[in-house]
């Protein structure tokens, strides 16, 4: 009998239709691994991409010196240092949009009106002495270096953010912050001590902050530590 040969336009068919099937096939297990991707680690990603580590450390973990701040050196977001600068999440995405809570500037109005007003009293109190031929008293102590005030300025200050993140950008960097921060601490016991120790075993450190992450994992099926 004699063997038909195929033609060639038949195997080059059979080619495209195999490359085409493993193209898809890849294209499939990249889509289904991103959709596995937790919000906190896509959150790491945009902290990383906007140099927030920069300032914050490896992961938000461990801040860098910072002088003229109160307390020397810029936060880190883990530690146990967030409830000094935040009490919700609202105040979490003004810090990141706008680099302070949006109360601050609320507050800092009041006490500046405050301040104009005791330094007027102040000026009429003076005004009284001199009318009475009394002299002003003055303190040394008073006379402040100027250059004293530039110290007292932080040399780092928080960026603002506002108009550079998408909304789904910036709930992945909240959800990234939260992790890292505990934020908000569990309120059952047990879940409290539960987590403290997955800390003190290093479990964190794979299944990242707050178990919330999914760290890379090449080589693996799904490509990050569940």
């Amino acid at each position: 009998m004699r063997q038909q040969l195929l033609r060639p336009t038949t195997v080059l068919g059979a080619i495209i239709v195999v490359e085409a099937a493993a193209l898809i096939g890849v294209v499939g297990i990249q889509r289904w691994r991103a959709t596995g991707v937790s919000a906190a680690e896509r959150g790491r990603q945009v902290a990383e991409r906007l140099g927030c580590f920069a300032c914050h450390g490896p992961g938000g973990t461990q801040g860098i010196a910072n002088p003229g701040s109160d307390e020397t050196e810029v936060p880190a977001w883990s530690g146990g240092t967030v409830m000094m600068y935040v009490q919700n999440e609202r105040q979490i995405r003004e810090w990141i949009l706008y680099g302070e809570p949006r109360g601050h500037e609320h507050e800092e109005h009041e006490h500046g009106e405050e301040g104009h007003e005791s330094e007027a009293a102040e000026h009429a109190d003076h005004g009284d002495h001199e009318s009475a031929g009394e002299p002003h008293p003055t303190d040394p102590s008073d006379r402040t270096d100027p250059s004293d005030a530039a110290h007292q300025r932080p040399l780092l200050d928080m960026p603002a953010y506002e108009g550079r993140l998408t909304e789904q950008e910036l709930g992945d960097l909240i959800a990234y912050y939260k992790a890292v921060a505990w934020f908000p601490m569990p309120t059952d016991e047990k879940a409290r001590a539960g987590m403290e120790v997955a800390h003190k075993q290093g479990c964190f450190g794979c299944h990242g902050p707050a178990g919330r992450g999914t760290v890379s994992n090449p080589g693996s099926f799904k490509g990050y530590i569940p």
